[in-house]
């Protein structure tokens, strides 16, 4: 009986919520108060005019990359996605949650200027990924699963796109607990002039408000020195100016774009020390092709 309300109360919301919500409205789904997961992933999907890839695509993805055996926060503009994603996620616990544009951090100081073409496409992207820590902070300060880690996995993880999520739970019981409780991150495939890979990574919740406070620095820092201002709205960007600020924080686990998902099936993950692309790969300067130093994740 109890289900059947619940499921009730949520085919009502999704068919009710409007175009402008109040704060209590901007629950899309009900949070169960049994969930409760040592890990929440959180993550978002925005409809917009410009994005990196078509919503045919993402949709695509969602069959595999959504399939993280993992409790969920979604954060995201649009009824339809909500719809979407739930029935992607099935039995798997997901809260969806609308936050439009106007309430990011960035979205006041935003300029159009503010892209580049492979990098940033548009602002509206950019936007999306400058928000990612604060996605993070809006998922502590709520805390529906009573979670002690906060991870950020893309909704389109590339890892998963093409082979099945691993059925067992995310992350393993055993993977975090000799871990400190940092910034954990994997290092970019590609030799770009920023550190971090924004597609996955995690921290401990003793640390989610010193986070948020060193991502507005960044933008911040970015927004009146930079003098290319598509850097301010490029997620990997702004968090590796974070680590420069305070390397303390940060502890690398791996190497590739999603490959702490992998690492984290495991039950034991090390920290690695690649700083450098040349450390991972030697780059034919005539046919541009990589050999690889690592074994590369599976993808």
């Amino acid at each position: 009986m109890m289900i059947n309300l619940v499921l009730v109360l949520l085919v009502c919301l999704l068919h009710t919520v409007p175009a402008r919500v109040g704060p209590f409205e901007r629950i899309v789904s009900l949070p169960n108060p049994q969930w409760t997961s040592n890990v929440t992933v959180v993550c978002a999907h925005y409809m917009m005019k410009k994005a990196k890839h078509s919503a045919t695509h993402y949709r695509g993805w969602w069959k595999k990359t959504l399939r993280l055996n993992a409790s969920y926060i979604v954060y995201t503009n649009d009824v339809s996605v909500a719809r979407e994603m739930l029935h992607v996620r099935g039995e798997l616990p997901t809260i969806v949650i609308y936050v439009p544009f106007e309430d990011f951090y960035a979205s006041p100081t935003a300029q159009p200027n503010m892209t580049q073409r492979i990098h940033v496409p548009s602002v509206q992207l950019g936007l999306v990924w400058a928000e990612k820590l604060h996605f993070m902070q809006r998922a502590y300060n709520d805390n529906y699963y009573k979670s002690d880690w906060f991870a950020w996995v893309d909704s389109g993880n590339a890892l998963y796109r093409a082979i099945p999520m691993p059925p067992e739970e995310w992350p393993h019981p055993q993977a975090l607990v000799n871990l400190p409780n940092k910034f954990l991150f994997t290092f970019c495939w590609f030799p770009w002039t920023y550190e971090i890979a924004g597609t996955a990574f995690i921290y401990h919740r003793h640390i989610v408000p010193t986070v948020t406070s060193l991502a507005k620095d960044a933008y911040e820092l970015c927004r009146h020195t930079d003098k290319e201002p598509w850097h301010c709205l490029n997620d990997q960007w702004l968090m590796t100016l974070m680590k420069t600020a305070r390397p303390d924080l940060f502890i690398q686990v791996g190497y590739g774009y999603g490959d702490l998902v992998r690492k984290l099936f495991r039950p034991n993950v090390t920290q690695t020390n690649i700083t450098h692309f040349s450390d991972i790969c030697t780059r034919d300067p005539v046919t541009d092709k990589c050999t690889w130093h690592i074994e590369m994740p599976a993808r």
